[in-house]
Parts: structure tokens; sequence; C-alpha cells
């Protein structure tokens, strides 16, 4: 009686007024920029109904396996195209709930509801400040930067709940070790890569290591060393199918070792690379400077910042060959990565404001976070109105 009464509850916590006028604006939002601005939505609405129409396999399957699922398996690319923005209107809700929930418990429900949906609203907008690019490249704000959001890229954007589950139930697991939950983070281990293995690259380096931090090569470490390695060998199959298959994608391609050749397709200034790091990350790097002492023996926001840390190396080194060279396709964890760094510095500093020594810190840091806000609603008004997401 008590796990259906909890059902229900859940269930109603979703079907809150502002989740649903959420979703409603999110998927005009998403489909107008399918129907009328260049994005990849169209692209991977045409990737699903290719591996249906063509019978070829295609590596992250699990969102295009939903879109065919969805829409009855239709050939028609607008019906492919409208379920898939419903995907990601449901994806970026389920970000925003998580969030909002988070937040509001740590605040303790002292300043209600609706300051936890402003402060989880503002996580979608969030966007790496542009600077230095606009001195040198005015065309770009996204392209050369380190930013924690996107709204062209489908794959990315219904990625991020399951990142974010991923990231909770790890953190869980350094401080009290549960078998269950083994169970839960091979699950969202699995769909985390069958959507897109972005954030897992970055997972399967950083998790084991704070495993080690927290159990030593103790008995717990090797349990939880399970779901790495069902990972990896998970990750070694999408692998084959992407690039020694005849997969849904055409391009001939593989993975190398190339230092900075992608970054600097993106923005040509590499000497300026440490100040466009500080101000696409200034936010969360700021908070944790500001509470350094407490910040160094916080798991969660050490998890977080070792996180942005490898996603950036791993983008820096790595590049495909082939037609998949320009793609930037080792930038993408970037994204996650970043997010949950502003993430867990905002719960931080919101769970925290009551300890905070010195004034101006604190309202520093609001006003580099509205920094950040104000950046991202420019950005989509700039996509929205000029039709580029660069």
């Amino acid at each position: 009686m008590k796990k259906h009464l909890q059902l229900l509850s859940n269930i109603r916590s979703y079907l809150r007024a502002d989740n649903i006028i959420l979703f409603i604006v999110l998927f005009c939002i998403y489909f107008y920029i399918t129907l009328f601005l260049n994005s990849d939505i169209p692209i991977h609405a045409k990737f699903a109904m290719n591996m249906v129409s063509q019978n070829k396999m295609i590596g992250n399957f699990v969102l295009y396996g939903l879109v065919n699922v969805f829409s009855g398996f239709n050939k028609t690319i607008i019906v492919a195209e409208f379920v898939l923005c419903i995907l990601l209107s449901f994806a970026t809700v389920w970000r925003y709930v998580l969030a909002k929930n988070q937040i509001h418990r740590l605040d303790n429900g002292v300043n209600g509801y609706w300051k936890s949906v402003l402060w989880a609203l503002s996580l979608i907008f969030i966007f790496a400040i542009p600077i230095p690019l606009l001195l040198h490249q005015p065309h770009n704000f996204y392209l050369g930067s380190f930013t924690p959001n996107v709204w062209h890229n489908s794959t990315t954007i219904f990625l991020f709940p399951f990142a974010i589950l991923l990231f909770h139930l790890s953190c869980k697991q350094l401080y009290e070790f549960n078998v269950k939950n083994n169970f839960w983070i091979v699950l969202l281990v699995s769909l985390n890569i069958f959507i897109k293995p972005s954030y897992f690259f970055v997972w399967v380096y950083v998790y084991p290591l704070f495993l080690l931090y927290s159990y030593r090569f103790n008995k717990t470490f090797w349990k939880s060393m399970i779901p790495v390695a069902i990972g990896v060998a998970l990750l070694a199959i999408e692998y084959i199918i992407i690039y020694r298959t005849q997969s849904v994608y055409k391009e001939n391609s593989s993975v190398e070792i190339s230092p900075f050749l992608v970054y600097k397709g993106f923005y040509n200034h590499l000497e300026e690379l440490p100040l466009v790091l500080f101000f696409s990350l200034l936010f969360p790097n700021l908070y944790v400077l500001f509470n350094f002492k407490t910040s160094i023996k916080d798991k969660k926001l050490l998890f977080a910042l070792c996180s942005i840390v490898v996603a950036i190396i791993i983008f820096l080194l790595l590049s495909e060959t082939g037609g998949r060279q320009s793609h930037g396709n080792f930038y993408w964890q970037i994204i996650i990565c970043s997010w949950l760094y502003f993430y867990v510095a905002l719960t931080k500093m919101i769970q925290n404001k009551s300890t905070v020594y010195n004034k101006y810190k604190n309202n520093t840091l609001y006003i580099v976070y509205f920094l950040h806000v104000l950046a991202g609603i420019i950005y989509l008004i700039r996509f929205l109105f000029f039709n580029t997401y660069f």
C-alpha cells in the first residue's frame, strides 16, 4: 500500500503545473528548431527512420529506437521529428524536476517551492560566458567554449537525466556502499552508453578513482567495480557497431590521439585556452576557490570537478579520423560534466548559504551565476532568431 501511495505521489509531482507548462514551452522550442533552424534534431530523426528502413545497426540505439516505437514505425519524417521533440521535452523536464527536488530538499523548504522552481529553471539556461571568443570570433558563442547546455543536439539533451541519476547514485556509493545500488548503476551505465556514451567516457575513469579513495582495495572496491567492467564490455560492443560494421553512419572512421586538433578547428586562438576555460566555468570555480577548505573534503563536489577536468582532457587529446573528424564528437561529455559541476556548486551554495563567512564573496557568486544565466538566454534568443548555434 505504501509503495502504491509513493508511486501516486511521484506521478502527481510530475504533473504539477510548472512541469506541464515547461514541457509545452520546451516542445514548441524544440519543434521550431527542428522545422526552421540548423540542428542535429532532424538528422537524428532521419537516423531513426534509416535504422528501420535500411535494416542497419546503430550504436547508440536507445533514443532512435524510442522514436520508432512511439511513432509506430511511421515512415514519415515529420512524425519522427514530432516524436523526437516530445522525447527531448520530456528529458529536459525530467532534468528540471531532478534539480528542483534536490534544491528544495537542501533548502529545507525555507524559501518555498517556487524559489526552487526558479533555481532549477535557471539550470536549463546556464551557459559559458563567451569571453574572449566574442573578441576574436564574434560569430561564435558556442564553438570554442566549454558550455553546460546545448539546444541543437538531441542525443546530448536526452542523455542528461540519465547522466544525472548515474552521477547521484555513484556519489551515494562513495559514502555508503549498497549492493542493490550496483544493479541500478549497471542499468544506468547501459542506458548512458546506448543513448550516447559521452558521459561514460568520463565516468569510467573518475568513478574507479573515487572508489579507490573511499575503499582502497578491499572487497567493497571490487564489488563496486562490477558495473565499470560491464560498462567497458558494452562500450566495446558499441565501438564495434559504430566503427567496424556497416552501421547507419556511412563514414569510415576511427579514433586517434591528436592533441588540440579539433579545438583549433573550433577556435584558432589556442594561447587563450586558459582564459576561455576561466570564463566558461567561472561560477563553479569561484565557489570552489571561495570555499576551498570545505570543497576539498566534499566527495560530490570533487567528483564533479574531476569529471569536467577529465572531460576537457579527452576532448583536447582525442579526435576521430575520416569524415567524422570535424564533428567534434569528443566534445559532448563536456556539456554534461560542465552542467553537473555548475549544478553541484549551485546546490552547495544554496545548502550552505547560512555559513557563508564573507558577504562580498556570496554576492559575487550570485552575480557571476546570473551572468551565466544571462549568457544562456542571449544564446538561445540568438539561435532562435538568427539561426546559428555556433
